[in-house]
């Protein structure tokens, strides 16, 4: 009983982030005398109040996992105004969950003065995911103001008006069909997919991968037509993917 807040922590953190926060919404919607609850979150959801109460009580839910970042690279950083990088990340999973678990562990690490993520100097990511997820809630109280859509306006624009590093996960939903393995792969999924490329040539960018590891154990996912299902996922843009399993 004495850690049935952790436990609620962890239910929040990894289930009403994907999906559960949509038919919670849709149902106090119905509810005249829950609306209320709705437009007070909505008031409030930006408050530097209402993102630390929130990324705190993910910290605490969080302060046991294994997650974190080990920094493998073989030469330091530069500040922003000696060189630009854009960091990609793989494998996708469902939401890029490797970086949303070593985020939700530490409560300042998207914090604006805060310039050196994981530890590592010099390095302050813009998540470069998708235009919605800034007001999903569960990600925008982790995230703050750091994150955005994935086009190439998108990264230039964070190139441009802020001192961050553009993040993106160029495989996107086609990767998240492969989110679930038989435990001894992961995989990243590049077909077809060079923009990334397109736009750290143009703006003569280094760039840094950054791989998660275990992330296939968190969830169980469909193992037939995979190929078929992440071509479709990449040509539609749509998530072309149904988890199951206790992290669902």
């Amino acid at each position: 009983m004495s850690d049935l807040p952790a436990w609620f922590a962890r239910f929040v953190f990894h289930h009403v982030r994907l999906y559960g926060w949509i038919p919670v919404g849709v149902a106090m919607l119905r509810s005249p005398q829950k609306r209320w609850f709705l437009a007070l979150y909505a008031l409030t959801r930006k408050t530097e109040i209402w993102r630390s109460c929130v990324h705190n009580f993910f910290s605490y839910g969080l302060r046991n996992s294994p997650a974190r970042l080990e920094n493998a690279l073989s030469v330091p950083l530069r500040p922003p105004s000696e060189r630009r990088y854009l960091c990609c990340i793989h494998p996708h999973g469902l939401l890029c969950d490797g970086w949303h678990c070593i985020i939700g562990k530490d409560p300042d690490s998207f914090k604006p003065d805060n310039n050196a993520v994981g530890g590592v100097p010099n390095f302050k990511p813009f998540l470069c995911f998708s235009p919605v997820i800034q007001y999903v809630p569960g990600h925008q109280e982790c995230y703050r103001e750091r994150c955005g859509g994935a086009s190439s306006a998108s990264v230039e624009r964070v190139l441009r008006d802020t001192d961050c590093i553009p993040a993106i996960c160029p495989g996107g939903f086609a990767e998240a069909v492969w989110c679930w393995s038989n435990g001894r792969y992961e995989y990243s999924w590049l077909k077809n997919n060079s923009r990334f490329m397109a736009v750290a040539i143009k703006h003569k960018l280094d760039i840094i991968p950054s791989y998660t590891y275990g992330l296939t154990s968190m969830y169980k996912t469909n193992i037939f037509f995979r190929q078929q299902l992440a071509e479709a996922a990449q040509k539609s843009q749509a998530p072309l993917v149904l988890q199951l399993g206790s992290w669902a």
